[in-house]
């Protein structure tokens, strides 16, 4: 063979090992990418199914205690983990609750200041009719010495440096006495991106120096649970991985660890029994 088809043979030969490398490693990143796929999706899915369970426990657990008076959680209710959560605040025996939107909460937490055999819930409703219903709810249910139904029309006006849509703050901070142990926030409608932004701007003088607050739909909730820690530096914010996502702000961290020991904690038990807490940083 001349030396030219040689180096002819030679050159093909290694053209077609290069083409057979490069296929080989094009095959071998889409297989990783496609695995990797597989994997987050399968996690996501598990992950998904696991909070579908402990809402429907939470929401069976309650069902029971109500009795009778169970509501359907769900839909356009609240979910079971998230009342399941309101109920677990309060078995501290708080004295004073106070939630913005009324309904199946109600219910839950009348319900567990009942069984506590103290305290008292200030539910405020913008809808008059819907207030009317929930307060026959309450009284079918023997719990109208517990919880009382205030209506506060939606009014545009002036709160902190924005203008929204919210409860009449006048008939708010006539209905709302004493110091507030749990503050939850569930309504008004989610009209604007701000439209719960102002539960905490005018209550906040109101918590007590151990108080809770939670919001629900936490997933369409970020720019008003990060505005309010900036308005609040001395609230610290949690993410509650439940179905619709939850946000709780407290003064102190439930577990008694701070800083470092807390952290080495979370990374040691990421998901404790029930729903675990993610500190969000600054």
């Amino acid at each position: 063979m001349s030396s030219g088809a040689s180096a002819a043979l030679a050159a093909a030969t290694a053209a077609g090992v290069g083409y057979r490398s490069t296929v080989g490693r094009r095959s071998l990143w889409l297989g990783s990418l496609a695995a990797g796929f597989l994997g987050w999706h399968y996690r996501d899915t598990a992950h998904r199914l696991e909070r579908a369970i402990r809402s429907a426990e939470d929401a069976a657990a309650l069902s029971v205690s109500l009795q009778s008076a169970a509501p359907i959680f769900g839909r356009w209710a609240v979910e079971g983990d998230f009342a399941g959560m309101i109920a677990r605040e309060l078995e501290r025996s708080q004295r004073l609750v106070v939630e913005c939107g009324s309904g199946v909460t109600s219910l839950v937490i009348a319900n567990q200041l009942r069984q506590n055999g103290s305290g008292r819930l200030i539910s405020l409703e913008h809808d008059a009719g819907y207030a009317a219903r929930c307060t026959a709810l309450l009284q079918r249910a023997g719990l109208g010495d517990f919880a009382r139904v205030v209506v506060a029309p939606l009014r545009r006006q002036q709160v902190g440096e924005k203008t929204v849509d919210w409860y009449d703050r006048n008939v708010v901070e006539e209905a709302v006495e004493g110091e507030i142990d749990v503050l939850v926030v569930d309504g008004p409608p989610q009209i604007s991106p701000w439209a719960r932004w102002p539960a905490l701007e005018v209550l906040y003088p109101r918590l007590a120096q151990e108080a809770v607050v939670l919001m629900d739909d936490g997933r369409t909730q970020q720019t008003t649970a990060h505005a309010w820690v900036e308005r609040f530096p001395d609230l610290d914010l949690y993410w509650i991985d439940t179905l619709k996502g939850t946000w709780l702000l407290t003064r102190r961290d439930a577990s008694g660890l701070s800083g470092r020991l807390l952290r080495i904690a979370r990374m040691i038990n990421p998901r404790p029994a029930g729903f675990g807490r993610w500190p969000v940083h600054r």
